[in-house]
């Protein structure tokens, strides 16, 4: 009885002891496909129009005064772009430096940030778009203005842990918004 134990274990054991090579699993990258967005102009209570992608809801504006807070939700990609109005009143430095302590603290964990700016003579539009790469809470900001009487800003946030990689398509999806959103604001004064 032992030596059939014995003997059995040890087929079990050169049977199972075979030459497979194992390779190692390529580098597998998320794919993530948007729908290609479709704009339409949103001209509402808002001191401002501008063209909105079909699939962002207008969740909130709640009106302070001359102000405007603005809350642009993302279900597709689970986040919210946050526009915050303000009427400037002779404190537009005040503002953008205001702009840039926000931005500032985003940018401590950021590993690289980048800059963009804009231009319209003809619309007095002017302003700048950053992106935050890294962990950072908030990939996308920006702020645009007429230097005079109109100063919006905005900021891109998700409503999961930052995973700069994971998210990247997502935030692409949501910085071209941001740009169609900034070359196509108009101040209604």
């Amino acid at each position: 009885m032992i030596y059939r134990s014995l003997l059995l274990i040890s087929i079990i054991i050169v049977s199972s002891c075979k030459d497979e090579v194992i390779i190692p699993k390529p580098k597998a990258f998320l794919s993530l496909k948007y729908p290609k967005p479709s704009y339409n102009k949103i001209d509402n209570e808002l001191p401002f129009s501008f063209d909105l992608n079909n699939l962002v809801k207008i969740e909130n504006i709640v009106e302070k005064k001359d102000n405007f807070d603005v809350k642009l939700n993302y279900d597709l990609i689970n986040a919210s772009i946050y526009l915050n109005y303000i009427k400037i009143e002779n404190n537009f430095d005040e503002l953008i430096s205001q702009n840039n302590f926000n931005l500032n603290n985003h940018a401590k964990v950021a590993i690289k940030a980048s800059k963009q700016d804009f231009s319209d003579e003809n619309r007095k539009v002017y302003g700048t778009l950053y992106e935050l790469i890294g962990p950072v809470a908030s990939p996308s900001q920006f702020y645009v203005s007429d230097s005079i009487d109109n100063f919006l800003a905005g900021t891109l946030f998700f409503k999961i842990k930052p995973n700069y990689d994971s998210l990247l398509p997502a935030i692409y999806y949501a910085k071209n918004d941001i740009i169609r959103l900034i070359e196509t604001i108009k101040w209604d004064n």
